[in-house]
């Protein structure tokens, strides 16, 4: 993945890191989401709190509110789900939610209107529909983890 300014940007600062390994092929950059796979059906969602190289260890945010990009025209409810669209690169509603590897980040925060800025505020792995992804094909981005802390 290229930098692309801190694609994630956090807003609250609470400790709870877990250590991912990558092993996606390629290196992923400080502020991407990444996916944790937990079993065939769910995943955990994360970002990157710094570059890491492929087959490197490093260490990712589990629990932090962020803002994720999203479609200018897209709107989101407070407490809705949102997942991420691994190919679009972008946050997505629950029902938008039908790529292969699209998986959920957690929960609105903040209600989105179409003339907001084109970002979303989720927090990290929260709702009813966290660790859920549409279906069991690899992941992208695969993990050891082990929980350093939590809030």
């Amino acid at each position: 993945m290229s930098r692309v300014a801190f694609l994630a940007k956090r807003i609250t600062d609470q400790e709870a890191t877990v250590r991912f390994t990558n092993a996606s092929g390629s290196a992923i950059d400080t502020g991407n989401p990444v996916k944790i796979n937990v079993s065939a059906t769910k995943a955990e969602a994360g970002v990157t709190l710094d570059d890491i190289a492929n087959g490197a260890t490093g260490t990712i945010d589990v629990r932090n509110i962020y803002d994720f990009p999203c479609g200018a025209a897209q709107t989101f409810a407070e407490g809705s789900q949102v997942f991420w669209d691994t190919e679009g690169g972008k946050a997505i509603p629950e029902a938008s939610a039908n790529g292969l590897d699209d998986y959920c980040l957690g929960s609105c925060h903040q209600a989105r209107a179409t003339t907001d800025k084109a970002f979303v505020r989720v927090r990290l792995n929260f709702g009813p529909s966290q660790f859920t992804r549409n279906n069991s094909s690899s992941s992208s981005s695969s993990s050891s983890s082990s929980s350093s802390s939590s809030s």
